[in-house]
């Protein structure tokens, strides 16, 4: 039984070590926080039968001017749209409500 928790351990450490997507937050000189372009600047919640989108969650951090926050990927695990920052010149076919 401790062989297995620990396999687990170690293939969790693995597994979800590497896949972070969270690398940084900087703060600018007025001390807001600015998103990297890794940092997830904010999620769409959903349900996972109809994955609609039932609310955001904004992170702490903002996205730097000219850039806006769209969608970038979908994380099963959590029921959830990965929102990131990306430039105005990107085409982009979710964008976050304020960014609209």
């Amino acid at each position: 039984m401790v062989k297995l928790a620990v396999r687990l351990c170690i293939l969790a450490f693995i597994f979800v070590l590497p896949s972070s997507t969270c690398r940084y937050i900087k703060r600018s000189p007025d001390h807001m926080s600015i998103c990297s372009r890794t940092t997830p600047c904010g999620w769409g919640v959903y349900t996972y039968y109809s994955r609609a989108v039932q609310y955001y969650m904004r992170t702490p951090c903002q996205c730097p001017n000219g850039t806006r926050c769209v969608r970038t990927n979908d994380e099963l695990l959590i029921y959830s749209y990965v929102y990131h920052c990306r430039s105005f010149l990107e085409q982009a076919e979710h964008v976050w409500p304020d960014y609209q």
